[in-house]
């Protein structure tokens, strides 16, 4: 049984990493799919050809997320395309990397804050006006980060995103509990994307450093969140609201010995 048969749902940043697991995985349940990407068209284009490899319905959108035209017109296309809107799912996001908390430039603070958190906010915001109009409640997940409550040098910029999307979700999910729509986030652990790739590869001493810590040994994959993604979106989870899931690999209960 296909769990979100017929469902509509929005997720930005599809072309790559957790994005792009998410989609074909909806697609795989019945859902018909939207997806954002900014400069990755090649990766967009990749995942859309392996939903419609299964007859999957789903269209990439090209957005600027530090825009509100885009984000308004992202949107607007979707509705279009879909027809409706059951899900939306925040999992766009970036960061920056810093020696230090005192080499953190002041736009890179206001970068990450953009993506990070008012594109959520206001995509929470469009969506669920169209959720509201339709009367039949839907599903909003944020994919938030352990980052938001484990301190690392040089990442408080990102740190502070991810806290206030955790609030967010919190305070959108008391907000629109009236209007059945349900508001809740995912919090990754250390997973093998894009956003540290860079990392991996220049320095796998570091790498490897940050995966010792995790008790099951490995760090994640994309794959690894996408069931509790598909959950969230589901009937299964009706009566979950205002949640913030962590999935890590067991490194919140990490104790150094």
């Amino acid at each position: 049984m296909q769990e979100l048969k017929s469902m509509k749902a929005i997720i930005t940043g599809g072309s790559s990493g957790i994005g792009q697991a998410i989609a074909v995985a909806y697609a795989s349940e019945g859902a018909e799919v939207v997806i954002s990407y900014q400069k990755n068209k090649a990766g967009a284009e990749k995942t859309i050809a392996a939903i419609q490899a299964f007859n999957g319905k789903a269209k990439a959108i090209p957005a600027d997320l530090n825009k509100t035209e885009d984000l308004h017109n992202l949107v607007q296309d979707a509705s279009k395309f879909l027809g409706s809107i059951d899900i939306l799912v925040n999992n766009a996001g970036t960061l920056t990397r810093h020696d230090d908390f005192l080499d953190i430039p002041l736009d890179a603070f206001e970068k990450i804050q953009s993506i990070n958190l008012k594109a959520p906010f206001f995509l929470t915001q469009q969506v669920a006006t169209v959720m509201r109009q339709q009367d039949r409640g839907g599903s909003i997940i944020n994919i938030s980060s352990i980052s938001a409550k484990i301190i690392s040098p040089g990442l408080t910029h990102y740190e502070c995103s991810k806290a206030a999307l955790n609030m967010l979700t919190k305070a959108s999910a008391s907000a629109l509990a009236k209007y059945k729509i349900r508001v809740n986030a995912i919090a990754p652990g250390l997973i093998e994307t894009n956003i540290n790739q860079t990392q991996r590869e220049a320095n796998p001493q570091a790498w490897n450093k940050r995966t010792a810590k995790i008790p099951l040994n490995r760090a994640g994959k994309p794959e690894d969140i996408t069931p509790m993604a598909i959950m969230l979106a589901s009937k299964k989870s009706s009566w979950i609201t205002g949640s913030i899931i962590t999935i890590d690999g067991g490194s919140d209960v990490y104790v150094p010995t």
